[in-house]
């Protein structure tokens, strides 16, 4: 009886978790072997390249990358679970993250917008430096991964300004909690509004990265965290409507609420650059 009822109901089952992500409707996000210039790139109408490039951060905010790049050409190489950034590398993407670098140097871009994740690499045997003088791992303390993580990433942009690129550091979303399970009568997760101040990794790791790369016109930061957690208070769904997939990744609509912040970013570094 309940099956035969619930079989004539009308109801829209929000999917919190699913969506499609630019880079991964071009297959530009894994295998760097199928990486190509023709096949990666989404051509522009006016002058000037800008290359995306990070992990499957930088895969869900691809689309609103391109948005903030058109009417000039987006080319995008994006690895799941490999930050861009050295001398560290997460575990087992050290030629993934060397393709990359590749593939920067052939389209040659005036702005690189860079995405990574950050809170999964502080976990252990997630990232490991490539140098033995490096100590083989990641320190114990949290503070030292975390300072680990930074300089790795501060010197990659530095080395990407010093070839003469303007660089747009998006930095990591805040993390949302809520349960997959869904009942029938209750199609919807069940959404956790979270205080921002507990993420505490994400946070410092922010904050470190604003002020180690402070002061350099060549480089923009975007910290999505005051338009996803209003007020310090963090949840899933954002004006009525789901934002995230799962607990780390937007969902298109969530990542169309960061276009604003990161079309500015993305123009102010064309506008300096000449472009």
């Amino acid at each position: 009886v309940a099956a035969s009822a619930i079989s004539r109901m009308s109801f829209e089952v929000r999917d919190a978790w699913t969506g499609t992500w630019l880079a991964r409707e071009m297959d530009c996000f894994g295998d760097p072997s199928g990486w190509s210039v023709e096949k990666c790139s989404v051509a522009g109408t006016a002058g000037g390249v800008a290359g995306l490039v990070g992990d499957s951060q930088a895969a869900s905010l691809s689309g609103v990358v391109e948005d903030g790049v058109a009417p000039r050409t987006l080319s995008m190489v994006t690895q799941p679970g490999c930050a861009f950034f050295g001398p560290v590398a997460a575990s087992g993407c050290e030629a993934a993250t060397e393709a990359a670098r590749q593939y920067l140097n052939q389209i040659a871009p005036a702005v690189v917008v860079i995405a990574n994740a950050a809170t999964r690499y502080m976990w252990d045997g997630q990232l490991i430096p490539r140098s033995e003088e490096a100590g083989g791992g990641l320190p114990d303390a949290p503070e030292e991964r975390r300072e680990t993580y930074v300089d790795a990433y501060v010197r990659t942009v530095e080395s990407l300004v010093e070839d003469g690129r303007r660089v747009v550091v998006l930095l990591e979303v805040p993390t949302m909690t809520f349960s997959k399970r869904v009942s029938l009568l209750r199609p919807n997760p069940a959404p956790r509004t979270t205080p921002l101040a507990d993420q505490v990794d994400r946070n410092e790791i922010a904050r470190m990265l604003v002020e180690r790369l402070a002061g350099d016109d060549r480089v923009s930061v975007v910290d999505p965290a005051p338009i996803l957690c209003p007020g310090g208070r963090c949840s899933p769904i954002i004006g009525g409507e789901w934002a995230y997939m799962e607990a780390s990744h937007l969902n298109p609509h969530g990542a169309s609420l960061l276009a604003d912040v990161i079309g500015d970013a993305i123009e102010t570094q064309f506008a300096r650059a000449g472009g």
